[in-house]
């Protein structure tokens, strides 16, 4: 299992992001702002863009999966539920897009 740094740096790789660590938090080096698309919703969502328009990347509302919201790769490699009853959707819905993103990352050279 990947740590949430090895997470976020193979996420950022997808997104063709560069990120620079400080006392344990990440950041973007283009923007010189934090970055961490586990915690922050804006950010989650333009990694979930950004990776979209690169990478083939989307999220599926739940009404289109059976109660389910997906996230995965137009290949459908990847596939990443989170339940709608989930204690807290919209941080299950952040790991998703971060999880399906390091997963297109670690397949790039």
């Amino acid at each position: 299992m990947k740590s949430d740094r090895e997470l976020l740096e193979l996420a950022a790789k997808s997104a063709d992001t560069s990120l620079f660590w400080r006392d344990g938090e990440s950041g973007d080096c283009a923007t010189g702002c934090p970055w961490n698309p586990l915690d922050d919703d804006g950010d989650a969502l333009r990694l979930l863009v950004d990776v979209s328009l690169k990478r083939g990347l989307r999220l599926m509302p739940p009404e289109y999966c059976d109660g389910w919201s997906v996230v995965d790769d137009y290949t459908g490699s990847f596939k990443h539920r989170v339940h709608k009853q989930s204690s807290d959707a919209h941080a299950a819905t952040r790991r998703s897009i971060v999880l399906a993103a390091a997963a297109i990352g670690e397949s790039m050279p």
